[in-house]
């Protein structure tokens, strides 16, 4: 999996390390269906149960995670805004990490786990979204890029000119 950096790797295996159950969807999930695209953050949907937010927030403070454009030494990520169903921006010091929930076309934690793929990246397991989902949640959004990802990843499948 050479089309994963080592800014990616080193915030995902921060979250695994921490126990955090989650899938991953966004620009990050491309490569594993085999479309290649620069993108910044990591888009992540977690297990919404309270004992896998809390993991998710004593992560986010010990990367000392805040929210774009607040004061980051008063802006820290408890569970309650991890649970507050709403997308969730965090810039910590290995980069930056959506949380994402509660968003039209994404689909519940539950049903993306079901259908996701199992991946290794350099000894780190996770789960990445299914091909399906991925097409899906890009279709709701309705943004330009996702219409160019959407293409690319049919192109890459056949399926399109």
């Amino acid at each position: 999996m050479s089309n994963f950096d080592a800014a990616f790797t080193d915030l995902l295996k921060a979250v695994v390390e921490a126990g955090v159950d989650f899938v991953l969807i966004g620009g990050w999930a491309l490569p594993v269906h085999g479309v290649g695209r620069a993108t910044f953050d990591v888009d992540i949907v977690p297990d919404p149960s309270r004992e896998n937010l809390t993991r998710l927030a004593k992560l986010l403070d010990r990367l000392d995670a805040h929210v774009p454009g607040a004061d980051p030494t008063q802006n820290r990520l408890e569970v309650e805004a991890l649970s507050s169903g709403v997308t969730v921006k965090a810039l910590t010091r290995l980069g930056e990490l959506h949380v994402v929930q509660g968003q039209p076309g994404i689909p519940p934690y539950s049903e993306l786990h079901g259908r996701s793929i199992e991946l290794e990246v350099e000894d780190v397991a996770f789960r990445v979204c299914s091909y399906d989902d991925l097409i899906a949640m890009k279709e709701a959004t309705g943004r330009p890029q996702d219409e160019i990802d959407i293409t690319d990843l049919r192109r890459a499948r056949g399926e399109a000119d």
